[in-house]
């Protein structure tokens, strides 16, 4: 019995402890609550304190900034009006200028198109002028040109008389020289012997001023050798040649070609 009541104690006393350490418990996490909310609490405060100052900060900045443009806007739009004063007084006096300038340019070209009119009416008149020189000029040299042309004209057909008439006297004379020395040689000549006398051979002969023969050679021969040699030695021994007393005749012989046909 007395066990059972030291049990009884026993097991009273441990539920007081542990209901004494619930309670301890729940007012621990009471306080932890309470500490809590008082963080919570101190935090959102903290945040409207910085809220409401960030809030400042930006109305004063905006204030400021507002300020700035206001005072940016006036001095801009002082300059403006000072700029557009200057323009409008720069204006008017290039307008000035300009007027000025174009009224100078245009007593300018009104005296350069003077002078320049006046420069080509004295040019037209001068180039009249040597034109007209020009043209007499050009008729009296065409006159003097066909005058001479006529003079050089009848000179050469004159000219040409002559030079015809001295061919034709060359010419003759010429052919009168060669019958005579033709006759000359074919008095030295003599036909070999089994030769007729039908043939023919030219010869090439150089001879002196003199008459004299210095050189005989067979430029086209006979066929037949005997006549050959009898025709250059007929040559050699009527040397010298008969000797024309026409220079111009004389210079035909110097070096000429005789064609030997005796009797032809």
């Amino acid at each position: 019995k007395r066990q059972a009541a030291e049990e009884a104690k026993r097991q009273t006393a441990a539920e007081a402890k542990r209901q004494a350490a619930a309670e301890a418990k729940r007012q621990a996490a009471e306080e932890a609550k309470r500490e809590t909310a008082a963080e919570a609490k101190r935090q959102a405060a903290e945040e409207a304190k910085r809220q409401a100052a960030a809030e400042a900060k930006r109305k004063a900045e905006a204030d400021a900034e507002a300020k700035r443009k206001a005072a940016a806007e006036a001095k801009r739009q002082a300059a403006a009006e000072a700029k557009r004063q200057a323009t409008a007084e720069e204006t008017k006096h290039a307008a000035a200028a300009e007027a000025k300038r174009q009224a100078a340019e245009e007593t300018k070209r009104q005296a350069a198109a003077e002078a320049k009119r006046k420069a080509e009416a004295d040019a037209e008149a001068k180039r009249k002028a040597e034109e007209e020189a020009k043209r007499q000029a050009a008729v009296e040299a065409k006159r003097k040109a066909e005058e001479e042309a006529k003079r050089k004209a009848e000179e050469a057909r004159k000219l040409a008389q002559e030079l015809a008439a001295r061919e034709q006297f060359l010419k003759e004379a010429v052919a009168r020289h060669a019958t005579l020395i033709k006759q000359r040689v074919e008095r030295y000549w003599s036909l070999p012997l089994d030769s007729s006398d039908t043939l023919s051979c030219t010869l090439r002969i150089t001879m002196m001023p003199s008459g004299a023969v210095t050189s005989v050679q067979i430029a086209q021969s006979s066929g037949d050798t005997a006549f050959d040699n009898s025709a250059v030695a007929a040559v050699q021994k009527a040397s010298p040649l008969p000797v024309p007393g026409d220079p111009d005749v004389l210079a035909k012989f110097r070096n000429f070609n005789f064609r030997f046909k005796p009797g032809g």
